[in-house]
């Protein structure tokens, strides 16, 4: 009984993971994808506002104390409905790579929610700097946020007050660290 009361609310209550995938065919070809459901994107496109995932990586070498990291790469997906057209829009920016941002059209939701959650294609080779080692692993983590919905200082507070259980601004995975195994 007490499982099929509390079983639901833990899905209500975890938050989004980060989960990295090698490409077959070239190993220094990831795709970085949020897991989980994050319960103020449905509430945010039903009002007309914004949604923005966040992405930022680096790539870090495990032989030191200290995790010597390389800079932070960063990619941005913006997701907004648009009711005339009756579609969904996503632009995908990622930073300090020398192009223009990209712009998807989708007619469904599911589809638009799919691109907005995945980092398709990222090279390691954009860490050019970076002296990929078989100790190096990957450090990444993601947050969304629904534009123009609540202060930032509301809430931040709401979250504290309520120890992390209410969280008005969307998610953030924290650091995580994944191993790159390259050989």
């Amino acid at each position: 009984m007490l499982a099929k009361i509390f079983f639901p609310l833990l899905i209500v209550l975890a938050s989004p993971e980060l989960n990295v995938q090698k490409n077959n065919l070239n190993p220094k070809i990831l795709s970085i994808e949020v897991t989980g459901k994050d319960s103020i994107v449905k509430e945010c496109l039903d009002n007309g506002q914004e949604i923005r995932y966040r992405f930022e990586i680096k790539v870090c070498d495990a032989k030191y104390f200290w995790g010597n990291c390389s800079k932070t790469m960063v990619e941005t997906h913006f997701l907004s409905w648009n009711p005339i057209s009756n579609s969904y829009q996503i632009i995908t920016d990622r930073h300090r790579d020398q192009k223009l941002p990209e712009g998807q059209t989708f007619e469904h939701r599911e589809q638009a929610l799919i691109a907005l959650r995945t980092m398709e294609d990222f090279n390691l080779e954009f860490f050019k700097k970076a002296n990929l080692t078989p100790t190096s692993y990957l450090q990444a983590r993601g947050f969304s946020e629904c534009r123009g919905e609540y202060s930032k200082t509301f809430s931040e507070l709401s979250y504290y007050l309520t120890l992390g259980f209410l969280r008005l601004s969307g998610f953030s995975t924290g650091w995580k660290n994944f191993p790159l195994n390259l050989k």
